[in-house]
């Protein structure tokens, strides 16, 4: 951070230790991509940094101080930190503190790990000709995740049409590609657009718990092939 209006920086360490991007990272069709779940949102009182941590799928004996109580999990998980704007931070202290928040009815959850039960990555999906493409779903729970999944798109005039929908099990803490398959009017409106935007929306329980997951994907045809013909015309 730079006090200074930018002419010098100085490094504030707020996490608990560097974090492993080797485990579990997420993957799409292009390989491994870790820079989408980074950001930072600051003013003048703070700084609010969300990163990715694998702290929850280290070992357990590492510091049980830290964390206590959350679940392990062998995924990456992103957490976000609030870093105030004091000299135990290098901060210049400029900020007021802000005035004290109501008290709430109900705490919040330590981390998102705690309420996840279920990881849809979102992206681009490539479909075959078939209408078969694959989508990367991950149960975070420590008991296996029943799961619905719909896929919906959204026509003209705000019509919403279900274009696939598979029902499936997935087991305690893995990541699985599932295989699925446009219906007969999914491949109709794909043929037509050559790619086909919808909202993937999946019903998830485990261990006494229902959540529902939604997440926006883009579903890609096979180009089509264009013939042209040459015609030489014959005679004199």
């Amino acid at each position: 951070r730079s006090n200074d209006g930018g002419a010098t920086f100085a490094d504030a360490r707020v996490s608990h230790d560097a974090w492993d991007p080797s485990i579990n990272p997420p993957i799409s069709g292009s390989g491994q991509f870790i820079g989408d779940y980074q950001g930072l949102a600051a003013d003048d009182c703070r700084a609010v940094p969300f990163v990715n941590d694998t702290h929850l799928a280290n070992a357990a004996t590492r510091d049980p101080n830290f964390d206590a109580g959350l679940p392990r999990s062998p995924f990456q998980e992103v957490f976000a930190t609030i870093v105030p704007n004091t000299p135990a931070f290098g901060g210049n202290d400029a900020c007021a503190p802000p005035p004290a928040a109501p008290p709430a009815a109900s705490p919040p959850p330590a981390s998102t790990s705690r309420t996840s039960l279920l990881g849809l990555l979102s992206g681009r999906r490539r479909v075959a000709r078939s209408g078969v493409f694959r989508v990367t779903l991950s149960c975070r729970s420590a008991r296996p995740c029943r799961v619905t999944l719909r896929l919906v798109a959204r026509r003209p005039r705000g019509v919403r049409t279900l274009v696939a929908a598979r029902t499936f099990t997935l087991r305690a803490h893995t990541r699985r590609s599932i295989r699925m398959r446009l219906n007969r009017r999914g491949r109709r409106l794909l043929a037509r657009a050559g790619r086909l935007t919808v909202t993937a929306r999946a019903h998830v329980t485990s261990a006494g718990r229902a959540q529902d997951v939604s997440r926006l994907m883009v579903l890609v045809g096979h180009r089509r092939r264009v013939v042209v013909l040459r015609v030489k015309p014959l005679g004199p």
